[in-house]
């Protein structure tokens, strides 16, 4: 496993609760809240990594052009989420994605946090703004595949063409 897919993993881990009676939730839900995911991840990145990385150098001050550079999408997303879930619910999740990113760097040590997820946030914050739209959707792609309501749906789309 490459370590862009390691952290693509990473990213989209409990992208969706497992709760009953859940529908398939739309792409641009699934979309905004990996957005959310990847801005927080690329945070704590560095937050963690400023002194152990030499390229990107300045990785902190990276992620802030990101930020800036993203506005737009990012600001998008989040009143995406806002509206569809509140603003008590939206920072809550949020903490929780940063905190679930911070764990990772305690739990593999901040050194080997950032060895991994070096080439990861190098080829990230590469990206045009176009290419981030377009990562965040494959993302998204895949974490929804992963929700709960989406399985259950595909499944009986599957039995249904069956008969």
């Amino acid at each position: 496993m490459t370590v862009a897919a390691i952290a693509v993993a990473a990213l989209m881990m409990q992208a969706f609760p497992a709760t009953a009676g859940e529908g398939c939730p739309a792409l641009s839900r699934v979309e905004a809240e990996q957005a959310m995911r990847l801005h927080s991840e690329l945070m704590v990145i560095g937050l963690t990594c400023q002194k152990y990385y030499r390229k990107p150098a300045n990785i902190y001050g990276k992620y802030q052009e990101f930020t800036v550079e993203n506005a737009d999408f990012l600001r998008g997303a989040e009143d995406g989420l806002v509206a569809s879930m509140g603003a008590k619910q939206f920072h809550a999740l949020r903490t929780r994605i940063a905190n679930d990113a911070s764990q990772r760097a305690a739990v593999m040590t901040p050194m080997a946090y950032c060895r991994t997820n070096a080439g990861f946030v190098g080829e990230v914050l590469a990206l045009s703004s176009e290419g981030v739209r377009a990562y965040v959707r494959r993302l998204a792609e895949g974490a929804r595949q992963q929700a709960p309501g989406c399985m259950a749906l595909a499944k009986r789309i599957a039995v249904a063409s069956k008969k």
